[in-house]
């Protein structure tokens, strides 16, 4: 089982993929997802970029948040929820990171949603 502030971190992060659909022109957000996941990869305190994650999807998709019939491709993905493999395609991106363009990342993302 993860730990659940980097679960819930990692959850806004597949949320923000999603919502992006893997357009890179929203250069913030890109730094914060990148950010985000440095500090998984270095046992930060990852509650800011929750916090951040959140808002940044609300900018990306604002629509979102007022939905009235929610589709779920934006939602946020805990993947405690799901079977071992994906808490391992999690921490085997982290353990990639320095290596992956940013689109090879959101992509690993994205996946960890199915």
């Amino acid at each position: 089982m993860m730990d659940k502030d980097i679960e819930t971190c990692f959850a806004a992060l597949i949320a923000i993929a999603n919502a992006l659909n893997l357009d890179l022109s929203f250069k913030k957000v890109n730094d914060d997802v990148i950010n985000a996941l440095y500090a998984i990869k270095n046992s930060q305190d990852v509650q800011i970029w929750i916090d951040t994650l959140r808002q940044d999807k609300a900018l990306v998709v604002p629509d979102c948040a007022v939905c009235e019939h929610p589709c779920g491709r934006t939602s946020e993905v805990y993947l405690n929820e799901k079977d071992e493999s994906k808490r391992r395609h999690a921490y085997q991106l982290i353990e990639e990171l320095d290596s992956l363009s940013l689109n090879d990342i959101y992509q690993r993302l994205c996946e960890c949603s199915f």
